[in-house]
């Protein structure tokens, strides 16, 4: 079993640092690695993590989003902030 998985189901964060290549989880709030997390939230499937999910990775990846209403507005809301960094 991957170091990543649980019970065959990965959370939104494991899902991206698998997406992306990325070697570890915390390396993804590196603005190197937001064109391809905004490659891999293109390819995320709909209805597959609760809010909750989305806004713990919004709010872990860039600080935001947490007072989304629903996965929509939090998958917007993170792309959004991912396209346009703040230097």
């Amino acid at each position: 079993m991957s170091m990543c998985e649980h019970g065959g189901a990965w959370d939104l964060l494991e899902w991206l640092t698998q997406e992306t290549n990325c070697p570890y989880l915390s390396d993804l709030k590196q603005q190197t690695y937001w064109p391809a997390l905004l490659r891999a939230l293109h390819r995320a499937p709909r209805d597959r993590w609760p809010l909750r999910e989305w806004q713990d990775a919004c709010q872990y990846l860039v600080g935001a989003c947490a007072c989304a209403e629903n996965e929509e507005q939090a998958r917007a809301c993170l792309e959004e902030k991912l396209s346009h960094p703040r230097t």
